[in-house]
């Protein structure tokens, strides 16, 4: 069976127990690569973000719709698009 068939989806972090643990070590990880500082990083997860119509990016990684807009405001704002 699929990943994606039993419930389990590991590529946004969400599957088999991870839940919205997984998702917020996987955008973690990823503002990080963005931001290139850990602090930074965290910072913008704590914060209300432009990108994200003022909401904090730590309150959408509680299901995959949050998660994926959370990645996708990073991706953004990794390759200069305006909000």
């Amino acid at each position: 069976m699929s990943e994606r068939a039993n419930g389990s989806d590991t590529s946004t972090g969400w599957g088999s127990g991870s839940g919205s643990d997984g998702a917020h070590q996987l955008a973690l990880r990823r503002a990080e690569e963005v931001f290139e500082d850990p602090d930074v990083a965290r910072q913008w997860l704590s914060s209300p973000s432009l990108v994200l119509g003022l909401a904090i990016p730590l309150d959408l990684l509680n299901d995959r719709y949050g998660f994926r807009q959370v990645l996708k405001a990073l991706a953004a704002i990794e390759h200069g698009i305006p909000p």
